[in-house]
């Protein structure tokens, strides 16, 4: 099997841009439906159908990284700086919105105490708190896929079996125990499928064509019909399987769709795509913040506070980004310390969300 090519994929940015921006719609939406503001019971299908997709899409791209980033540099050699890549802003960002949600205890959704703010930060080891479980489970991706690799000798084939092995007894085990949520155990084993998946891909992207769109979408499609028609949730394997078409479906639509794609569309979403991370830790914060605020100003109207929230929730991280850099603070803080260069529209896959 061939090396995979060192050139950058600015339509893998560019799916990465949009599937951040998804993210931050369904946390928007999710912060509504916890303060009241959202009571239609379609909503929980929306909702449904956004988190089969975007938390696995971010693994897949995330997988894509991996395998171009190891190419020529293999993980293990620089293992303690890579990690420090997620775990600095995971140290830093948890502390922050801890002490954020424990300062304004009495206008949030999930207040903490005194008490629960101490074991949030003493027990983030084991506990990954809020949407930080993220950059614990993509960090743990990362070391599992590197010893599987670079130590026993998997090649990516094999590191998607033994992907699907643990997918299975990841399913065995919730259903024996429910989630097991110390070290995230339930969560890296359906996560570390979809991170497999796309580290399986990176070297077959000339397949991702328009007879497997059309198969991906009917499985798509075929798969909701079960979880809708039979009441069930996407913690099972068709949930699975609905996330794994998907991705596939919207990886083969952005590399066919690249060239036609309009600039004025495909450069914003190339640069949210490149600072990812940075938009994922201080999305919530934005957009929850804007939230209290449009509850003081008294407005009622739903759609409000969804635009504004939804905003709120990319650009905010964009200018705070912007700023922090300014003061020099980017680098204490785990974020990006400098713009990412720019690029021609064929370019290597950013280590955003690395």
């Amino acid at each position: 099997m061939s090396a995979p090519v060192q050139t950058r994929l600015a339509w893998l940015d560019a799916l990465r841009g949009v599937t951040i921006v998804l993210m931050v719609a369904g946390h928007v939406a999710r912060g509504l439906w916890a303060a009241g503001r959202i009571d239609s019971p379609e909503y929980l299908l929306w909702d449904m159908a956004l988190y089969a997709f975007h938390g696995p899409m971010l693994f897949v791209l995330g997988g894509f990284t991996f395998a171009y980033s190891t190419t020529t540099s293999p993980y293990l050699a620089n293992w303690r700086a890579r990690l420090r890549r997620l775990i600095h802003p995971y140290v830093v960002w948890t502390v922050i919105a801890a002490g954020l949600t424990l300062a304004m205890a009495r206008v949030v959704n999930q207040p903490l105490g005194t008490s629960q703010f101490l074991r949030t930060v003493l027990g983030m080891v084991i506990w990954p708190y809020s949407i930080f479980w993220f950059l614990y489970v993509f960090a743990m991706c990362q070391i599992a896929a590197a010893l599987l690799r670079e130590r026993i000798g998997l090649g990516s084939g094999q590191l998607l079996a033994a992907s699907v092995l643990g997918l299975g007894i990841g399913y065995v085990l919730r259903a024996r125990f429910g989630p097991i949520e110390a070290f995230q155990v339930s969560m890296f084993l359906l996560y570390f499928f979809y991170f497999c998946w796309g580290n399986w891909l990176s070297t077959r992207t000339h397949g991702l064509t328009l007879p497997v769109l059309g198969i991906t979408a009917i499985v798509s499609l075929l798969c909701w019909y079960a979880i809708i028609g039979h009441g069930w949730s996407i913690d099972t394997p068709f949930g699975a399987i609905a996330g794994l078409s998907m991705t596939t479906m919207f990886l083969a639509i952005f590399r066919m769709g690249e060239s036609r794609a309009p600039r004025i569309l495909m450069a914003p979403a190339v640069y949210i795509g490149l600072i990812s991370l940075e938009v994922y830790v201080m999305h919530h914060m934005a957009a929850g913040i804007t939230r209290i605020a449009l509850d003081r100003m008294g407005l009622e109207t739903l759609w409000v506070y969804g635009v504004v929230g939804l905003i709120a929730g990319v650009l905010g991280p964009v200018v705070m980004l912007l700023i922090f850099r300014r003061l020099g603070l980017a680098g204490v803080l785990g974020l990006a310390k400098s713009p990412s260069r720019p690029r021609p529209p064929s370019s290597a896959p950013s280590v955003a969300l690395r």
